[in-house]
């Protein structure tokens, strides 16, 4: 099913609907705002209660918040050494001696006993639910890579980090969506990177998304929607079922670390509702900290720290920035917004219209580094 995400094809009346539901937001807030300013000179006591119980209100969030950002750390502390590519191995394993492998499972420490808890906990689960993956040898994973003016030095590392990956290369297959419109000097530089790293991968492929194609606007959505057809006709051609398929869309400038598609791989395989779920990873924005002013030093830290708390709350999620999910699922909901920028965030609405099972967030708990 496909249908137009944005405003551009609504009835004026509807436009108006949409406008005015804009507008309530911002009016309550300039509302509260000149309201309060208002009664600090008609009733000052009570304008001073009202702000009283509002910082009030704020120190209590912010210890609320502060309780949740120790949980996730404590939580990556704890599986930030995690051997992911075991685990798959138990997985693969599990029809056949699920409580033989949690009997020779000798724990040591705290944070392996916690970890191993968690791990096993969720193979009973998958066992009881009877909902088996295929084998991890059968699991490919495709990421798509968009492009318009980004150089050969802003994708390579991320490549590179995928190649250097505990993850087996040769069953990724990554997809550069290059616009038509890009320079000649980044068409150039895809395909340098896809001569000099084609034989470490299942495939690299440069796609070309046309310019003005109908019901498109000049968005990102519609380059990545564009190259995720063309992998599907790859797909097909080599009779790989699209439910064993990982489908990953980055920014051209993530750069994931070591563990990313294995421990990707993992809670795609732990989860008995696999392509109905969407896995978000934890985005961190560190990587060039010590290059950038301070004031965009605090800025990042503060989103990181966001970040980690909302993992903590995988019912509040929604698909942000780099983000994976089953290649049947991303099928199955038309693909990303081609028509609106926010194309990462909307594709999470998506299934609210074209499946009968809501798509859920899966917070994987594994750190990406950004460029």
């Amino acid at each position: 099913m496909d249908f137009i995400y944005s405003r551009y094809n609504i009835s004026d009346d509807e436009k108006k609907k949409e406008r005015i539901l804009e507008i309530i937001p911002g009016a309550l807030s300039w509302s509260i705002i000149i309201g309060v300013c208002a009664l600090s000179f008609i009733k000052p006591i009570l304008a001073a209660v009202i702000m009283v119980s509002f910082i009030l209100y704020w120190v209590l969030r912010l210890i609320y918040m502060n309780i949740f950002l120790v949980i996730s750390y404590m939580r990556l502390t704890i599986e930030k050494d995690t051997d992911w590519m075991k685990r798959i191995e138990e997985i693969d394993e599990i029809e056949a001696n699920i409580n033989k492998l949690c009997r020779k499972s000798v724990s040591r420490g705290i944070k392996n006993r916690i970890s191993n808890f968690i791990h096993y906990k969720q193979l009973y689960n998958l066992k009881k639910s009877g909902q088996f993956p295929v084998k991890s040898e059968n699991i490919y994973h495709i990421v798509i890579i968009p492009v318009i003016k980004e150089k050969k030095y802003v994708v390579e590392p991320g490549i590179l980090g995928i190649k250097k990956g505990k993850y087996q290369p040769s069953r990724i297959m990554i997809v550069i969506a290059a616009e038509e419109s890009a320079t000649n000097d980044v068409k150039e530089d895809m395909e340098k990177l896809r001569e000099g790293y084609k034989k470490d991968f299942l495939d690299i492929m440069i796609v070309r998304h046309p310019n003005n194609i109908a019901g498109e606007a000049a968005v990102k959505g519609a380059n990545t929607t564009f190259a995720a057809k063309y992998a599907s006709r790859y797909l097909k051609e080599r009779n790989i079922p699209y439910e064993n398929v990982i489908v990953s869309c980055f920014d051209a400038d993530t750069v994931p670390k070591s563990d990313y598609f294995s421990c990707l791989t993992y809670h795609y395989m732990i989860n008995p509702r696999r392509t109905a779920v969407s896995f978000q990873p934890i985005p961190v924005y560190h990587n060039n900290i010590l290059d950038v002013p301070g004031f965009a030093r605090i800025i990042d830290i503060g989103t990181s720290f966001f970040q980690l708390i909302e993992a903590t709350n995988p019912r509040k999620l929604v698909t942000f920035s780099s983000h994976s999910m089953s290649f049947k699922a991303l099928v199955g909901i038309g693909y990303w917004p081609s028509d609106m920028i926010s194309d990462d965030s909307a594709i999470f609405g998506k299934p609210l219209y074209t499946m009968t099972v809501i798509i859920k967030q899966c917070p994987y708990i594994l750190l990406s580094q950004w460029i």
